[in-house]
């Protein structure tokens, strides 16, 4: 008998928060963040999705669109940036400037003597994150700390260079290889339901 009432209550609950939210009055970023501070019994979020220009008026469509689960409301169109490169991570908090330099210095060796990025990246890197094989892929410059985005949007496809975020303790040997893509990142406030 517990057990049914739980469920039935769950149900109940569920269903009192799955109402439509007004979104009449959030038509802009500040309108969603100031929506989201006011609001801090609904779980909502300001995400986005990257798209070409052609694909604009398909995604808009699909933002508006509610789901089963969820409420959309679409927010901004936004130029952006996307690029592509390999990247060998040095984790400052575990070694010191130094011995990364002088690791830098022996990858770059490697790299003139005819090593891939990829070979390098996947035996080199302290990223956990980077795919198998080395390859970081694609990414958009809102996904990307600033000192590193600034650093990559000044190199053009087959640089290699360094970066340093000191502050972050973040160290890099980055390899250009591609020209960055236009995009368009598409905004929108997601209210989300359990």
């Amino acid at each position: 008998m517990k057990r049914i009432l739980t469920i039935l209550f769950l149900i109940t609950f569920s269903n009192m928060f799955a109402q439509d939210i007004d979104l009449s009055k959030v038509n802009s970023m500040s309108d969603a963040q100031v929506f989201i501070k006011d609001n801090p019994n609904v779980f909502a979020m300001i995400e986005y999705i990257p798209t070409t220009k052609d694909s604009i008026a398909f995604y808009k469509d699909q933002i508006n669109i509610k789901k089963e689960r969820e409420q959309q409301k679409f927010l901004e169109a936004k130029p952006i940036v996307e690029m592509k490169l390999n990247y060998i991570f040095f984790d400052g908090s575990q070694l010191s400037k130094d011995a990364i330099d002088v690791k830098r210095n022996e990858i770059l060796e490697l790299y003139k003597k005819g090593a891939t990025s990829d070979e390098l990246v996947a035996e080199f890197t302290m990223d956990r994150n980077v795919k198998p094989g080395g390859n970081f892929g694609w990414i958009d410059e809102l996904g990307v700390e600033s000192t590193f985005r600034e650093a990559v949007k000044k190199h053009k496809k087959g640089d290699v260079f360094t970066v340093d975020v000191p502050d972050k303790n973040w160290y890099y040997i980055v390899f250009k290889l591609y020209d960055d893509i236009e995009k368009v990142a598409l905004h929108y406030l997601k209210i989300q339901y359990f």
